[in-house]
């Protein structure tokens, strides 16, 4: 959305204070764009987003000089195989969005993400029409798009329990600490949490009352730098990490 508001921050706020430095620096810089609009208010949005493309531009010329991929610098690799999903399906109809699904399964996806754009009642006839089909062979997800309210959210949550749903993402206002904290005491499947969160910094509430099971960077919009950092303090909740 509206791509030259960040550019026009990174031409106007964030050269100024990184042309000269030291380029192989990322968190460095990460710390001095961030500390430098912060009092101003800025610790979000399209602030945000300039200083994450500037970082991951940063981390692309580490991994140039070392001659390395940047997961090496990183410290990893921790793992030599990763988990994917299909995110949205394709198709005008029902009909169609069950074949377009049942391609990939042949391909050997196992896993699908789907999002609360209808009724409650419309997704989870969905899901039923999907286990008629594949049965547990596939993994499903549910986004809710932050649609939902508390009570809502609770009965949804149960519904998709007994469907064997993977996790209920951004199911409430991202704003919402205490309503995500009652809705994870009160339902068994996960509550996914995060996209909208830019650093640590927002969030650590979330952790800290169990307001969330899975934590879900976008680190397109965190960077590398602060994405490392929200997964290391993820870890330490014991909280899993779906970037």
């Amino acid at each position: 959305v509206a791509p030259e508001v960040t550019q026009t921050i990174i031409r106007t706020l964030l050269a100024p204070l990184l042309t000269g430095e030291d380029a192989l620096a990322p968190d460095t810089a990460w710390q001095r764009m961030y500390d430098a609009m912060r009092v101003r208010g800025h610790h979000g949005g399209f602030y945000l987003d300039a200083v994450a493309g500037v970082d991951i531009a940063l981390w692309d010329l580490c991994g140039k000089a070392a001659g390395l991929p940047v997961y090496r610098m990183l410290g990893g690799p921790h793992r030599s195989l990763l988990p994917c999903y299909i995110s949205g399906v394709a198709g005008a109809t029902p009909d169609q969005r069950m074949e377009f699904i049942a391609g990939y399964v042949a391909e050997g996806v196992r896993a699908f993400k789907f999002f609360l754009d209808a009724g409650e009642r419309e997704t989870l006839d969905w899901i039923d029409r999907l286990r008629d089909r594949f049965g547990s062979a596939i993994a499903i997800y549910i986004d809710a798009l932050w649609r939902l309210e508390l009570k809502r959210a609770v009965r949804l949550a149960r519904q998709l329990e007994a469907r064997e749903v993977g996790w209920l993402e951004a199911p409430l206002a991202p704003e919402s600490v205490d309503g995500h904290a009652a809705l994870a005491r009160a339902a068994e499947i996960p509550i996914a949490l995060g996209e909208c969160y830019r650093t640590r910094f927002e969030l650590l509430p979330f952790l800290r009352r169990g307001a969330l099971d899975i934590a879900q960077p976008d680190l397109g919009r965190t960077g590398i730098s602060e994405g490392r950092k929200i997964a290391l303090l993820a870890e330490t909740f014991a909280v899993p990490v779906a970037p």
